[in-house]
């Protein structure tokens, strides 16, 4: 008799690591499968229980989230927790394919799943799985789903059982991200109601679905009841959940931004088969960039900033992709989104949790002549491939480049709005480093003292218009002469090769620039800009500015070779290191 392909505990104990970037994108796995399944209604229960640590505390004890939609049969209820098992396996057509949705969030949140399913006039069934079960006895094997009635202990907070659907319930939750009804609500208005925004607000090619999150204290009590509103980047979708502006008015019921273009690209898929896929993008009305990035709508905007990948109707990612800059703050009021069908995952490189695009960026001039030869000289969906992501890239550059204007010119008032020596983060860093060090010596300022004022200017506007190339002359002089004081600035550009941070002395400043091509900018850099907390980005940023102004510092006596030397060897083991995160 053969060996196992596999041990059941270390595979699951493996599998708990799957990757889901919080509990929100857990949760809308299982909402995925309730979609695929016909759901009006689901419902999402956060029952909280006390413990006491240093103090006590109320967190999330359990999690249940309950549909209205066919439910499952025994014989697909005592498969659904098998890991590689998947009614969508054999085709392409809707959210899920993998085999993994379910059970992989699941177990990555709780140690124990359980699941109750019936279909329409047709009895109660449960199966469950139990990680610290499994550990213990070695079993290999899923138990066999019994008939069973619905959870009494239950029943008080779900009142209206449906006539056909599933309830699915963590327990013995362990790696909840993050811990409190509160915050995980937050984070659903934020995540999940952009991954679903589609299905939330219904439309030509999805059915509406009314997703509810309840909190349960540890009293049983019910203190808060929400329905989920769309969270969209692309600020067409009503209703919303764009906060209400300071005085007052209220946006959830209308369209803050206007379409500015729409159209689709053809690709062939791996079958042969002609598909679309459709771009859109929109612009904030004037109105609403007149309010400014500081503002509590401001900065919702800034939170959506980036490309908007949806796949079968639901959000896969938003990120810059090397198009989109997080320093540039103008940014946040366009949107772009690019739909997609399942059948072409593998163009996009989807993974198993269905997170993220990956084989999609903004392409320097190299990987695009290497794209274009590939296209020329594969065949089939190498070729098809190749030629996708040409065609993608060159449309949604084009798109940037003749929009991007349009959404400064309405926000051309507000360039400098965390601007100035005193505000933003280089202008902090800089008054700072002037209390510390106010006589030294360093290598940007014997450099300044050999240009003049208007030199500097013009060196500072070159990197911005480099920086940002629909920039207008104006704008960039606007933005300059309010920086021109800092003596340290971070700035993004792009080049090939390993190096990911340059140095050069520009204005009074050493300006220090991060490679977007650089694999640590998009494993790392460009996610932590656009996370909840950004003070981690601010460390980051502070980090690469303190071995900029280090490297300023000590040019004087060490020479420029040397720490060029250095630089190039420590891109070389960012791009190496990188490879790690997964």
């Amino acid at each position: 008799m053969g060996n196992k392909i596999a041990d059941a505990a270390l595979v699951i104990k493996m599998l708990r690591d799957a990757g889901y970037k919080n509990t929100s994108y857990a949760m809308a796995e299982i909402v995925d499968n309730s979609i695929e399944a016909l759901a009006q209604n689901i419902d999402i229960y956060l029952n909280e229980k006390e413990v006491v640590r240093k103090r006590t505390q109320t967190i999330i004890g359990e999690i249940l989230i309950l549909d209205d939609g066919q439910g499952m049969s025994k014989e697909v209820l005592g498969k659904c927790l098998s890991f590689g098992w998947g009614t969508r396996l054999e085709g392409a057509t809707g959210l899920g394919k993998f085999g993994f949705g379910l059970k992989g969030a699941s177990i990555s949140q709780a140690r124990r799943i359980e699941i109750y399913s019936w279909k329409k006039s047709s009895e109660i069934y449960r199966t469950y799985l139990d990680f610290d079960e499994i550990i213990n006895t070695g079993s290999d094997v899923l138990p066999d789903p019994i008939k069973t009635n619905f959870p009494n202990e239950y029943k008080k907070i779900i009142p209206n059982i449906p006539e056909a659907g599933t309830l699915v319930i963590w327990k013995n939750i362990d790696r909840l991200n993050p811990k409190t009804s509160s915050t995980i609500i937050q984070h659903l208005n934020k995540y999940m109601c952009r991954i679903f925004r589609h299905y939330i607000t219904g439309g030509p090619h999805v059915s509406k679905v009314n997703i509810n999150v309840k909190a349960i204290s540890p009293k049983g009590k019910v203190y808060i009841d929400e329905l989920l509103k769309a969270n969209d980047p692309l600020y067409i979708s009503i209703p919303n959940n764009i906060p209400n502006h300071s005085d007052g008015h209220v946006y959830t019921d209308q369209e803050t931004n206007v379409v500015d273009d729409e159209f689709p690209i053809k690709v062939i898929d791996q079958d042969g088969i002609e598909r679309n896929i459709y771009i859109k993008s929109t612009i904030a009305k004037p109105e609403i960039q007149q309010l400014g990035g500081n503002s509590i709508v401001g900065r919702h905007y800034e939170n959506n900033n980036g490309l908007s990948f949806v796949r079968g109707g639901r959000e896969l990612e938003l990120s810059g992709k090397g198009f989109f800059s997080s320093s540039e703050p103008r940014h946040r009021w366009h949107g772009i989104e690019i739909q997609f069908s399942p059948q072409l995952d593998e163009y996009f490189g989807v993974p198993n949790n269905k997170q993220s695009v990956r084989n999609f960026k903004n392409f320097d001039t190299a990987e695009l002549q290497s794209l274009e030869t590939e296209a020329e000289n594969a065949t089939g969906a190498d070729k098809n491939a190749a030629k996708m992501k040409v065609d993608l890239h060159s449309a949604i550059t084009k798109l940037i480049q003749s929009n991007f204007g349009i959404v400064k010119s309405r926000g051309k008032k507000r360039v400098g709005g965390k601007g100035g020596a005193g505000g933003s983060l280089p202008g902090r860093v800089t008054k700072r480093l002037n209390e510390i060090e106010p006589l030294v010596n360093t290598t940007s300022t014997e450099v300044a003292k050999t240009k003049s004022h208007d030199e500097k200017l013009k060196e500072i506007i070159d990197i911005k218009m480099k920086t940002d190339t629909s920039l207008k002359y104006d704008e960039a002089l606007e933005i300059a002469q309010m920086e021109l004081g800092n003596s340290i600035q971070i700035e993004e550009g792009q080049w090939p090769g390993n190096t990911f941070l340059d140095i050069q002395f520009k204005g009074n400043a050493a300006v220090a620039t991060v490679n977007r091509n650089h694999p640590f900018f998009s494993e790392f850099y460009d996610v932590l800009s656009q996370s909840d907390d950004q003070k981690g980005f601010d460390a980051l940023k502070i980090f690469l500015m303190a071995f900029a102004r280090t490297e300023d510092l000590l040019q004087v006596s060490l020479g420029r070779e040397e720490f060029e030397r250095i630089r190039d060897k420590w891109g070389d083991y960012m791009k190496q290191l990188a490879e790690l995160s997964g």
